[in-house]
C-alpha cells in the first residue's frame, strides 16, 4: 500500500508566536534553511465512539478545513475507551484532555479546549465565525508570522517498517529561547465497523437526546450511528514521550537545517495512512 510520499503539513508551536512553514521559500543563496515560511496549524482532540458529544467534534473539525486554504490545517483525533483506543497515546490524554471532545490547535493553551466559543441555547444561534472556538484559534495561529518549518519524507520503506525523516529549517531569526520539542505521529484517514466501540453514540439524535435541537447537523442521524466514519484517527505515536523529542538548542539558531528520524511497523495497519509532525515550545506553568 501507499502512504503519502511528501506530507508538507508543517507547522510550529510556541508559547508566543505559532510558526508554520510551507515547501520551498525563500533562499536567496541557494543552500541552508528556507528565510521565509507559511504559517499552518494542527488540532489535535480527543474522542471516542462511546462519547455522545464527539460528533460534534468531527464536524467542527471538517467544517475548519473547509473555511481555511487547502494545505494550512489538519486534524488528528485521539481515541479513549472504544476500539480504535491506543496504548501509544495514553501519556497524551493523560496529560492534555479536558473532556471529550476537547481540542487544542498547536497546543496553545498547555491543554485541551472546548471546541465552542461564545453561548448559545440551541443550535439555530450558531455562527461558524464566532462560536466555532476552535476555528477562531486556528486562525489567530495562522496569521502569525512563521519563523521555521518542517518538511517530511515519508518515501523510506523497508519490508513493513516506514522510516521517516523531518527536516527542521529555521529562517532569518532564531526561534526564542525556550525547551523545544518535535512530535511525530501516524494517523488513518478513516476507520469504520461495527458494534460495540465502532458504533457512534450521538447525543444530537432526534431518536435520543436531542441536544442543541432539530437545526444540529446530526439531529437526523440514529443514535448510535452504524458504521460511523472516523477520521483522521491516531494510529501511532513515533516521537518518545509525549511532549515529543528534545531539540538541541543548536538546531534552533537562524539558517540552521536539523533532522530527525522515526520509524513505524505498518503491519497493522491498513493503506490511507499519513504523517504529521510539528514542534513546540513548552514550559510547565
Amino acid at each position: 500500500f501507499t502512504i503519502m510520499k511528501k506530507l508538507s503539513l508543517l507547522l510550529v508551536v510556541a508559547t508566543v508566536a505559532l510558526f508554520g512553514c510551507k515547501s520551498g521559500g525563500d533562499d536567496p543563496d541557494g543552500g541552508g534553511a528556507p528565510t521565509t515560511y507559511t504559517a499552518k496549524a494542527v488540532l489535535e482532540y480527543f474522542s471516542g465512539a462511546w462519547c455522545g458529544f464527539c460528533p460534534d467534534g468531527k464536524f467542527m473539525a471538517e467544517e475548519i478545513k473547509s473555511r481555511v486554504p487547502a494545505g494550512t490545517f489538519d486534524y488528528l483525533v485521539y481515541h479513549l475507551g472504544d476500539q480504535m483506543d491506543i496504548l501509544d497515546d495514553d501519556d497524551i490524554d493523560d496529560k492534555f484532555a479536558n473532556g471529550y471532545p476537547t481540542g487544542m490547535i498547536n497546543r496553545i493553551d498547555g491543554e485541551a479546549g472546548s471546541r465552542y466559543a461564545g453561548s448559545m441555547s440551541n443550535y439555530s444561534q450558531y455562527n461558524t465565525e464566532k462560536n466555532n472556538g476552535w476555528l477562531i484559534k486556528t486562525k489567530a495561529v495562522q496569521a502569525e508570522t512563521a519563523k521555521c518549518g518542517l518538511a517530511i519524507d515519508a518515501s523510506a520503506q523497508t519490508g513493513n517498517t516506514l522510516n521517516v525523516k523531518v527536516d527542521l529549517g529555521i529562517g532569518s531569526e532564531g526561534l526564542p529561547e525556550g525547551d523545544y520539542y518535535i512530535s511525530c505521529i501516524l494517523y488513518e484517514e478513516s476507520m469504520t465497523g461495527s458494534g460495540t466501540g465502532w458504533d457512534q453514540v450521538n447525543y444530537f439524535s432526534k431518536f435520543g437526546s436531542a441536544v442543541f435541537g432539530a437545526s444540529h447537523p446530526y439531529y437526523e442521524q440514529a443514535d448510535p450511528i452504524l458504521g460511523y466514519d472516523h477520521t483522521n484517527v491516531v494510529r501511532a505515536i513515533l516521537h518518545s514521550n509525549p511532549l515529543g523529542d528534545a531539540i538541541d538548542n543548536a538546531a534552533l539558531a537562524a539558517g540552521t537545517e536539523t533532522s530527525f528520524d522515526f520509524s513505524v511497523d505498518l503491519s497493522p495497519f491498513d493503506s490511507d495512512l499519513k504523517v504529521v509532525a510539528w514542534i513546540h515550545e513548552y514550559s510547565e506553568g
